[in-house]
């Protein structure tokens, strides 16, 4: 009894090991496996919103400002960043923010503006230059943006005062556009 058991352990041994004969290659050949990607020239907008805050018609007129960050990729040169109307602009020359229309009541609108920085990027309250939408009122970019690293540029809000307005939550939505 105790041989059928030993040989019955071998059996499944081989069994296990899969007992089949070594195969062997008859060569090598090799080949190069070409790898490759293209980057082109790219750059992303992101936003810091132009928040006016609380407005009183009775008060002063509200400066405040926003951001635009460029990231471009590695040597990729901006030019232009261009701002529109936005969505609520007063028959295409004033930017307009639109009030949600609180009770079902038509909606009212606050006229603002958006202005350019300084060369040091600054928004003085006298700020007249107006940030547009074309090659003359765009901001113009003279620097490379390296790889990896972002350019902020401030964005110049100005809100008038005496715009008496129903009370409501307003809004608007530039595009900015970057040329590069």
């Amino acid at each position: 009894m105790m041989k059928t058991f030993a040989l019955s352990l071998t059996s499944a041994a081989i069994a296990i090991a899969g007992f089949t004969a070594p195969v062997h290659a008859a060569g090598t050949s090799t080949g190069a496996l070409e790898v490759t990607a293209t980057v082109d020239p790219y750059c992303q907008v992101s936003t810091t919103p132009v928040n006016f805050g609380n407005y009183r018609p009775d008060g002063n007129t509200v400066f405040t400002t926003g951001k635009l960050t460029l990231t471009c990729t590695k040597n990729t040169t901006p030019t232009l960043v261009r701002l529109d109307l936005g969505k609520n602009a007063d028959t295409g020359t004033a930017r307009r923010m639109l009030g949600l229309g609180a009770d079902g009541q038509p909606a009212d609108t606050l006229a603002y503006e958006l202005y350019k920085p300084t060369a040091d990027n600054a928004c003085p309250e006298t700020s007249v230059d107006v940030w547009g939408n074309d090659q003359d009122t765009g901001l113009s970019v003279d620097s490379v943006i390296l790889g990896g690293d972002s350019k902020e540029i401030s964005v110049c809000g100005k809100l008038a005062a005496g715009q008496f307005v129903s009370p409501d939550v307003y809004a608007d939505t530039v595009t900015a556009s970057v040329d590069f």
